[in-house]
């Protein structure tokens, strides 16, 4: 995968994939996760979808990000036959950029909020 992406965070609401120039290599539009436990925590784990339709999901995959607030954060790849992930990527540290409003809203939950965190550094 390329070592140049941004990662876009919107809380609670969700976290998309972009490259540098807005657009996710990975899939027709974009990576939308969702938090599976309370965000943030120490060790916050989600689930995602790749979205062409927002009725159409296309394929999902695990993510688990350790230690938001420090220098790093991480992501890994999707679980193969429930084996673990061979490999593991690390981000540079996310920086709160804006608020802004998500057209991801879940439907159960209309007051997360979300709010963006980017970095340019997919390792």
């Amino acid at each position: 995968m390329s070592t140049n992406y941004e990662l876009i965070c919107l809380g609670s609401a969700g976290i998309s994939l972009f490259d540098q120039n807005g657009k996710l290599k990975q899939g027709p539009q974009e990576l939308v996760l969702w938090p599976l436990k309370p965000f943030p925590t120490d060790i916050s784990c989600y689930g995602c979808n790749i979205i062409d339709d927002e009725d159409n999901p296309r394929f999902t995959l695990n993510v688990c990000l350790w230690e938001f607030d420090t220098e790093y954060v991480y992501g890994r790849e999707p679980r193969k036959d429930k084996e673990e992930p061979e490999n593991m990527y690390k981000f540079q540290k996310a920086e709160k950029v804006e608020l802004f409003e998500s057209r991801h809203q879940y439907q159960d939950d209309p007051n997360r909020l979300p709010i963006i965190l980017k970095t340019v550094n997919w390792c």
